[in-house]
């Protein structure tokens, strides 16, 4: 990891939950080692199409309250616009490699095309039927749960989708480098070379630099230990059904 984010998660006192989170979940060790049941990559992909409409959301509404929030910091705002920016472009790549590799996808709306619509046209209820527990209830926390907790501000939302990208790099990286995965599951490597590239984990550090100076609260950290949980929970969706 970058020495921003380690700084980060070190402040948070959340070192071993990340790592649990991201390389010790059933899904990612059985990648890494070989011992992942067939159709379980393909399963969790369908649910990670599912988990990225919910996530857009949740981004849009972080957007909305951090351009009120007086002080934030400019570059983790402009961080945030450009994330949700790229949601488009990234997802039509991950489509259509879905599309070369027959891995069913499920039937959603475009996600918005700005932040602003968003707020008005992403309905996670709408979604929610096709989605596998642990998935409904993680989309449910990061859409209406997390911006209902009282006392909460700009940094904890922007803290809980930084953690999301945090450990979602920490954990492909972790199967991209292992030798029993790269021997075993060529199909499976060309989606896992994307999300384990350079870009995204420059991404992840200038996240993580853009909010070195501000201040955390026990709220802060709650939410980072809730969002580790639900990552982990997360990866085991490709052992669920919807």
């Amino acid at each position: 990891m970058d020495p921003y984010t380690v700084a980060i998660i070190k402040k948070l006192g959340i070192e071993e939950q990340v790592e649990t989170a991201a390389t010790k979940s059933p899904f990612i060790e059985g990648l890494a080692n070989g011992t992942a049941p067939p159709g379980a990559f393909k399963r969790w992909l369908y649910e990670d199409r599912i988990y990225v409409q919910g996530c857009s959301l949740c981004l849009a509404k972080a957007i909305n309250a951090i351009t009120h929030e007086k002080g934030f910091p400019k570059e983790a705002l402009d961080l945030f616009l450009g994330a949700y920016n790229v949601i488009t472009p990234e997802l039509a790549h991950f489509e259509a490699r879905c599309k070369e590799s027959n891995v069913e996808m499920p039937k959603l709306k475009p996600v918005p095309t700005s932040w602003e619509q968003a707020l008005q046209d992403n309905k996670p209820e709408e979604y929610y039927h096709l989605s596998a527990p642990d998935c409904k209830s993680y989309i449910q926390f990061m859409t209406q749960e997390l911006f209902e907790i009282p006392g909460t501000s700009g940094i904890d939302y922007f803290m809980a989708f930084y953690l999301n990208e945090v450990i979602y790099h920490r954990a492909w990286k972790f199967v991209r480098e292992s030798k029993q995965f790269q021997k075993n599951c060529p199909e499976e490597m060309e989606f896992v070379k994307w999300w384990g590239q350079p870009s995204f984990g420059k991404f992840v550090e200038n996240l993580a630099r853009s909010i070195q100076d501000v201040p955390f609260t026990s709220a802060t950290v709650d939410i980072a230990k809730k969002i580790c949980n639900f990552e982990y929970r997360f990866f085991s969706t490709a052992f669920e059904k919807a």
